[in-house]
């Protein structure tokens, strides 16, 4: 059995529930409301629990579509999973993380198998193939449905490499790319590398333990040279959760203070004109950066700490079916409606389908943007590990009260914790 996520199992007071695919009765969809002696039949309802909106679904189109009334409720993914061990039936479909939350669901059988839709198995096989395999359980049955992904992704205005006599092969490996933003620093021009190093040290860590590490057979080791070059590379030199946003001292941070206190998106980084780098969501440059339609943009995958990482690494989320939900035969179908019409029922710009002529009108199917994300997406993996850390170790590091190989000691204490639970 696969590993489950520590964190998460300090939280949850565990339940012995029986949540396989059990045979059931017929559901009861339909209730009667008594006006002026009629009794009048309601829309069968669907309820989502949902955390990010943006990466979830379009509820309104939804109903339009399936004749069902489907809300959503915003609920963190740790009080998802409670609700579920104690056999919650009041949600319907969860949408949560891929690996570190859809492991834990099929470890302890919570999950509603989608073998019997001819619809939603099309869509699956539709999906790139490592997404396919992430929505398949260990035994070959569809327990969870890809919604949206997370990729490995940058954007740069077409032309600025040439201006800075580079090419995308500077980017591709981590110590070209450290010194690319060099060079744009010392550079004396105003243009600002977009990058955020906290995010980006998280991503290189996904990359060090998929190709370096093997959780099955408890094989890790982070008191490394190559791990500890990216740790002192990218965390020396600044304060994450500054109330003044910090950020790593060859980038600049994409956040700005609005005068009052609190954080706004910083409105050049969609600016062709002073960007090298924007290290920012697919979604959020779709929904933002009005110049991507024009052609105006070009993207690259984030860089790779070594030639030993084949691929770069991806995220999904996932809806998952409440195997205890009264409204099985409904969630069905409002996944149903999803997969047949992915760009009008899912909310943002995921990219999870082979077939280009399947991207519609949202994605700027005619722009090298387009090509060059598609091509990303086609070639990552899924994630394979996530402790659900904070790492607290990069605190310590970083207010000085650990030295770099205290530090890194600390995160390796904290993995091989996780993996004895």
């Amino acid at each position: 059995m696969k590993k489950t996520i520590a964190t998460l199992l300090a939280m949850i007071m565990i339940v012995s529930v029986g949540c396989g695919n059990d045979s059931r009765g017929e559901n009861e969809n339909t209730s009667a409301l008594s006006e002026s002696d009629n009794i009048v039949e309601q829309k069968p309802k669907v309820k989502i629990a949902d955390f990010v909106h943006m990466w979830s679904f379009d509820y309104t189109n939804l109903s339009s579509a399936t004749g069902i009334q489907v809300s959503n409720e915003i609920i963190m993914w740790d009080d998802m999973i409670v609700k579920l061990m104690a056999q919650d039936t009041d949600i319907d479909i969860m949408l949560v993380p891929y690996y570190s939350f859809t492991q834990l669901l099929e470890d302890k059988g919570i999950y509603y198998k989608m073998n019997d839709s001819d619809i939603i198995c099309n869509y699956i096989d539709n999906c790139f193939d490592y997404i396919s395999d992430g929505a398949k359980l260990e035994n070959g049955d569809i327990g969870f449905f890809p919604v949206s992904s997370y990729l490995p992704v940058m954007f740069y205005p077409d032309g600025v490499l040439d201006e800075f006599g580079v090419t995308e092969n500077d980017l591709y490996y981590f110590d070209d790319f450290m010194a690319t933003a060099e060079k744009v620093k010392n550079s004396g021009k105003d243009k600002r590398f977009y990058c955020h190093a906290n995010s980006l040290y998280q991503i290189l860590v996904a990359q060090y333990e998929h190709y370096y590490c093997d959780f099955e057979n408890n094989e890790i080791n982070y008191e490394t040279d190559i791990f500890r070059h990216i740790y002192e590379t990218l965390l020396t030199g600044w304060i994450r959760y500054q109330q003044q946003p910090q950020e790593h001292p060859l980038f600049t941070n994409a956040m700005a203070l609005d005068g009052t206190g609190s954080t706004i998106f910083e409105s050049p980084e969609y600016n062709t004109e002073t960007t090298f780098i924007s290290w920012t969501s697919v979604d959020y440059m779709y929904r933002n950066c009005l110049s991507l339609a024009e052609d105006k943009w070009r993207a690259v995958a984030l860089p790779k700490i070594s030639d030993k990482i084949e691929n770069n690494i991806a995220n999904l989320t996932c809806a998952v079916i409440n195997p205890k939900s009264p409204n099985i035969e409904q969630a069905i179908k409002v996944l149903e409606a999803v997969a047949e019409n992915p760009e009008d029922m899912i909310n943002g710009n995921p990219f999870l389908l082979k077939d280009k002529s399947l991207y519609g009108e949202k994605y700027y199917s005619n722009t090298r943007a387009f090509e060059d994300i598609y091509s990303i997406a086609s070639e990552c993996v899924l994630m394979n590990s996530g402790i659900g850390s904070s790492f607290p170790d990069i605190d310590e590091y970083q207010n000085g009260r650990a030295t770099l190989d205290e530090a890194i000691a600390m995160y390796q204490r904290e993995v091989e914790m996780w993996l004895n639970e």
